[in-house]
């Protein structure tokens, strides 16, 4: 199971009579916290504010521990997170510790190949598709949920499917980028 945080962002131009000025824009902003499993997308958190160790916690109380019970009610999962600071806090790894779960390690400097990665481009590439919708952040948010949920079962299968190629490419890159 791999988790992570994306930002999703939009622009919205007013319509002034029947003409859009070039220059007259509203940037909105969302954070979403996810997290995916070889048998579908888990929960999805709009986050109201940049997130701390402690906040962490609560996105990970609040969504981690639902798609854990839905997809793996008898355990038998892997979780994986990236190297952010949060993700290395004390706290955070107390926090795993009293849960009997261990973060799958992830190397300092290593290339990303969390296929969580994709599902946020593929998220934003469609949202891009409806970007002239967008009228305030709440719409954005509600746009990026409804994306996130309608993401296909074999797009979830068919990513899980490619981390042995991905491991391979970076070895013959010797660590250094891949097209993943």
């Amino acid at each position: 199971m791999f988790g992570g945080v994306s930002t999703c962002e939009g622009y919205h131009r007013p319509d002034i009579y029947g003409v859009t000025p070039a220059t007259s824009k509203t940037r909105f902003s969302v954070n979403v916290w996810g997290c995916i499993t070889y048998h579908g997308q888990g929960s999805l958190k709009v986050l109201e504010d940049r997130i701390n160790a402690e906040k962490y916690l609560e996105i990970l109380d609040q969504c981690l521990w639902l798609t854990v019970q839905e997809y793996f009610p008898d355990g038998g999962y892997i979780f994986q997170e990236d190297n952010a600071p949060i993700h290395k806090a004390n706290l955070v790894k107390m926090y795993f510790q009293g849960k009997n779960t261990t973060p799958l390690p992830w190397p300092a400097y290593s290339p990303d190949l969390s296929p969580i990665e994709n599902c946020w481009s593929l998220v934003k590439m469609k949202l891009q598709k409806e970007i002239h919708l967008v009228t305030s952040s709440a719409d954005l948010a509600q746009r990026v949920t409804t994306i996130w949920q309608s993401l296909p079962l074999p797009c979830f299968k068919a990513l899980y499917e490619s981390i042995p190629r991905r491991l391979m490419a970076v070895q013959i890159a010797k660590g250094h980028l891949t097209k993943y």
